[in-house]
């Protein structure tokens, strides 16, 4: 017999149950396109986030381009020369950042502006004090 009668390069015998339920690696930078020039990693400092469950340390992946406001969405918003974090609302028809109750109008002191809206965090686990 010669050797080329026995060479098979496809799968022998029983397929894995388990290649049926293979998933693609995740990849976060695919996942929201990190190297895209309009997406910024934030480390969250401060804690305003408390509300949205974000912790001091958790990263929060902000998207430049979502920067039209949309009731309920959370956005960075700067005033002044400040970044800051919240929720956009209407309260008697006027816009805030909630929980600081910022009025996003420029008819006060300062200018406001969306700077980007948040598209994910990312909770950076940590175990809780007294748990061994």
């Amino acid at each position: 017999m010669h050797q080329e009668e026995f060479e098979y390069e496809g799968q022998t015998g029983f397929q894995s149950a388990c290649t049926e339920y293979a998933q693609k690696t995740l990849s976060l930078d695919e996942l929201f396109a990190l190297k895209a020039p309009n997406i910024y990693l934030w480390r969250a400092s401060g804690g305003q986030g408390k509300k949205f469950h974000i912790k001091e340390g958790d990263i929060v992946i902000v998207d430049r381009k979502l920067n039209r406001p949309k009731v309920g969405h959370l956005y960075v918003v700067i005033v002044g020369s400040e970044f800051h974090l919240g929720e956009y609302t209407l309260i008697q028809n006027k816009p805030f950042l909630v929980p600081q109750m910022i009025c996003l109008q420029n008819e006060m002191d300062f200018e406001a502006q969306i700077w980007g809206g948040i598209v994910a965090i990312v909770n950076i686990y940590s175990k809780p004090e007294g748990i061994g």
